[in-house]
């Protein structure tokens, strides 16, 4: 009996071991964007998020499918909170823009994509701020 029980110990202990991060810290602070789809005009598939220090730095970047009507949690290990150019792009290649949006770490914004009018216009907001640019057409 004692043995059985040294032995559940000793498999407790390597289990708990093993459950943690194996960098042995903490998982980086991450900004997640909560991408919207609302092209109802004109249904686009996003697939990609890149994100870019306004000052300079290495662009992240990350992939996923959202199709219309979809909503989905993007995370983004971005390095620091600032501001940063925040592009989105459609399964086609076409993309939609936001030269500064500040984001904050860890923290969260809202991505919305909308395709509405006649002729159909594309138009979108990342954090409550309007696109600065779009190559997206129907």
């Amino acid at each position: 009996m004692k043995h059985r029980l040294g032995a559940l110990a000793l498999l407790l202990l390597f289990l708990a071991a093993c459950s943690g991060n194996p960098n042995g810290g903490t998982a980086p602070p991450q900004h997640t964007f909560t991408v919207r789809n609302n092209t109802s005009a004109a249904h686009k598939q996003l697939t990609r998020i890149e994100v870019t220090p306004v000052n300079g730095g290495a662009t992240l970047t990350a992939t996923f499918v959202c199709n219309y009507g979809e909503t989905k949690s993007v995370p983004v290990a971005i390095p620091r909170t600032g501001n940063y150019t925040v592009r989105t792009y459609s399964s086609d290649g076409q993309s939609m823009w936001w030269d500064s949006v500040a984001l904050a770490l860890p923290g969260s914004s809202t991505l919305d994509v909308f395709a509405a009018g006649y002729p159909v216009r594309f138009s979108g907001t990342c954090a409550g701020i309007p696109n600065d640019g779009t190559t997206m057409t129907p």
